[in-house]
Parts: C-alpha cells; structure tokens; sequence
C-alpha cells in the first residue's frame, strides 16, 4: 500500500513539472530597474541590457518607461533617444520594443527579458502627449549650437511641437539668447519657421523675447533659444 501510495506521488509529480517549467520560461525576466540617473550611467545599464540580450540570442527585450502623466516630456524624451543609442551601438534595434506607461511617481525604467515564444509584461500603453492644464509654464527644451555632450542628440523642437497639437490651449514662449538681439533675433525666426512651416503650429500660439546671452555670466556664451511650454 505504501509503495502503491508513494507511485501515485511520484507520477503526480512527474506529470506537473513540465507543465510548471514551461510556465516560468515563458515569464518575462525582470534584468534592470531604475529610476532618474545621470545619461552616462543610464546609457551603461543600457549596454549591460544589450550584454544580456546578445547573451540569450533567442530573447527579445522590453522597455517600459514609467511617469505621472504631467511629467510625459522626460519619458518622451528617453523614448526618442534609446533607439538612436541603441543603433549607435550597433544592436539590433528589431529586439527590443520600447513602450510609455503611467504611474503615480517619479520615473521608472525597466528592461525586461523576454525568452522565446514567452509574454510581454502586463502594461498599460500611454501614447499620449496631453498635459494636465493646471501645471505652471516651464522650460520644454531648447535649441543651441553645441547639444548635449553625453546623451544621444533629440530634436527638442520637434517633440516640442507634438505637446503643442496635443494640448491645443497651450502656448509656446522662445527665449532666445544671443551676443546680439539681431542674431537672437535670427535664431528664433529659425525655430519659428519650423514650428509654423514643418509642424504647422499657428503661429499666433508663439511669443518671442530676444535677450542678451552675457546676461547670465555663468552660462556659454553660444546662442540658444529656449522653448517654454504655457500649459
């Protein structure tokens, strides 16, 4: 009776395995998870996310990036920046899908692993540029001579002009500093003409203020034009 009872255990047992292990391999791997950190160590965790990757070549990979919905700008950004560093890096862009999500705090980024034949994680996808209109004016982004040495380059005032058509009572403020007002001048007529002409932003939604670069010494010297965002 013993034997027969501990038989019936043992078949039991050999009759859910397979069926449990093939469950976890079809679970997403949670491999990276952070939060806001300076580009150069984002742009590491992205390469030890690659490393991993080439490591399963079977594997896909998933990246969610998480914020409040009045903070969309930053995860837009890194959205339109991951695959530019990823193709700079010579990875295959094709393995990776990279989503927006919404959540109650600050940002979080996780990679995720995905092993053959295996389920995305259960996220809820926000494409959308909207801005609750309670927020305060701030700075979007900007256009200047030089960018950002570290991070890979984004097109401020392309993304810019998304938030603009998302949220149609919003209204767009160019700061642009220069040595002269004639060649501020010339530099906001620039980003006027690609608002207006290329994103088709009507241009009674613009204001212009032309200011003299040297009057913040603590700043370069090199033209910019900052773009302000009026929710």
């Amino acid at each position: 009776m013993l034997k027969s009872n501990i038989f019936r255990i043992v078949l039991l047992f050999t009759t859910m395995a397979p069926s449990g292990y093939g469950q976890d391999l079809h679970q997403p791997i949670l491999v990276e998870e952070h939060g806001s950190i300076p580009c150069d160590d984002s742009l590491a965790r992205l390469d030890a996310f690659y490393a991993d990757l080439y490591n399963n070549p079977g594997s896909s990979g998933f990246i969610s990036i998480a914020n409040a919905p009045e903070k969309r700008r930053d995860g837009v950004f890194r959205a339109d920046w991951i695959p530019k560093y990823t193709r700079f890096r010579g990875f295959d862009l094709s393995r990776i899908k990279i989503v927006r999500t919404l959540n109650d705090g600050d940002l979080r980024v996780s990679f995720w692993r995905i092993p053959p034949g295996g389920i995305e994680p259960a996220v809820k996808v926000d494409e959308s540029y909207e801005l609750p209109r309670i927020m305060n004016p701030f700075l979007f982004g900007w256009e200047d001579e030089i960018g950002d040495p570290i991070c890979p380059p984004v097109d401020h005032t392309k993304i810019f002009a998304r938030f603009l058509k998302a949220n149609p009572s919003a209204r767009a403020n160019l700061v642009s500093r220069a040595k002269s007002l004639k060649t501020a001048s010339r530099n906001a007529a620039h980003v006027v003409v690609k608002l207006v002409r290329t994103y088709r932003i009507p241009r009674s939604r613009i204001r212009i203020f032309l200011r003299h670069r040297e009057l913040n010494p603590m700043a370069s010297s090199l033209p910019i034009t900052e773009l302000w965002f009026l929710p």
